[in-house]
């Protein structure tokens, strides 16, 4: 059995990316069992709803604050965070004892903190499986284990120079996978039989960022349809819906990854915040990528990555949003340096998806295969 740990309920990337290494690694081997797991509501369901609404009140409310104590206390090449210290000691006694109980032949950690735990218990000798760091933004914060790692899957080439240059991580150990995406998310995208323009509008799971200002625009445009991704903004689905503007959709909280596909094949562009996920997945798509608000902490170092390749088209917050967006899709050169910057982005990649998740596999005690044919040949190759 496999164990892939999130964490907190949000349902934000680091969910996302344990779903698609999860359903990648049943479609390529049926048998194995896999299972997600938050260690903080699994064992404290009560106060990680209350953690969680604390978090998304501070973002949204105090960004300035949250970005500089995030910058200072998360984002460094070491983490030292005495006040946490007790919370983590509980986080790793509850994980060695889930670990005991469940026996996993591997631990996948999609976010920093279960990492963090995950690698001190084998520093420790606590445990001996191996484990994977699986990032999902465009960095690789210093709260993410280094040592105790046995495989780091990585977004980029930078990430992975900085993983060897700084924390001597051995080249062996680093795979550059991109950011995992689901395979429900095709990559042929389908070409349009309309040429009238169709954007998403998105503001992640919790429907944050200032969509309703973006939205207000769009009946200046009524060739041009938008979808607009709610997320878990019940008031701004409501507020929409209400409006009835004839070229406005509103679209609450979608679950299904096969229905996503379906949607951003429909589309020319996409107006969102710089997460990890929702931008990977744009990219598989082909999706020309508009940033109209940013979130503090992860999403601001995104940025900081993102812009310097031109994998996104940043958003001008003192001019109208959308003539931004038509300025762009209507201009062949501008369109044709994104087709660019995005082929450039996927030739640092050094495996697909099936590949990196056969090495995710191949990383698992050897028996566990032994009577699997091409995971024998696997082991030949590698």
């Amino acid at each position: 059995m496999i164990l892939i740990l999130p964490f907190m309920q949000m349902q934000s990337g680091h969910h996302q990316v344990a779903d698609a290494i999860a359903a990648h690694i049943k479609k390529q081997d049926p048998s194995q069992e896999v299972e997600k797991l938050d260690i903080f509501n699994y064992t404290f369901p009560r106060i990680e709803k209350m953690i969680s609404r604390i978090y998304l009140s501070w973002i949204q409310k105090h960004p300035v604050s949250y970005s500089k104590f995030y910058a200072k206390q998360f984002n460094q090449q070491t983490y030292n965070f005495k006040p946490f210290s007790p919370w983590e000691n509980l986080m790793e006694e509850t994980l060695e004892r889930i670990i005991l109980e469940k026996k996993p032949e591997a631990v996948i950690c999609t976010h920093s903190f279960p990492s963090h735990a995950v690698g001190n218990l084998k520093v420790k000798g606590h445990i001996s499986m191996p484990v994977i760091n699986a990032y999902t933004d465009f960095f690789a914060g210093g709260v993410w284990a280094k040592d105790g790692v046995d495989l780091h899957l990585v977004p980029s080439k930078a990430v992975g120079e900085h993983l060897k240059t700084t924390f001597n991580i051995a080249p062996e150990q680093i795979l550059i996978s991109g950011i995992p995406v689901h395979p429900a998310m095709t990559r042929v995208k389908q070409v349009k039989s309309s040429k009238a323009k169709h954007l998403l509008v998105a503001g992640g799971n919790s429907g944050l960022g200032d969509i309703a200002s973006l939205t207000a625009q769009c009946s200046a445009y009524p060739d041009t349809h938008f979808s607009v991704l709610c997320g878990n903004n019940q008031k701004l689905f409501d507020t929409l819906q209400t409006s009835k503007v004839p070229n406005v959709t509103p679209l609450a909280y979608i679950s299904s990854r096969e229905e996503m596909n379906a949607l951003y094949e429909q589309v020319d562009g996409i107006i969102t915040k710089p997460g990890g996920v929702t931008i990977s997945e744009a990219f598989v798509k082909r999706i020309p990528i508009f940033v109209a608000s940013v979130l503090p902490g992860q999403e601001q170092i995104n940025m900081d990555y993102l812009i310097p390749k031109q994998l996104v088209y940043p958003i001008d917050a003192a001019q109208p949003a959308i003539a931004q967006v038509m300025n762009v899709l209507e201009d062949e050169v501008q369109c044709a340096r994104f087709e660019r910057a995005i082929t450039a982005y996927e030739q640092d990649i050094e495996l697909n998806t099936e590949r990196f998740i056969e090495q995710v596999l191949h990383i698992l005690p050897r028996d566990h295969y032994k009577s699997h044919k091409r995971f024998n040949k696997l082991a030949l190759l590698s």
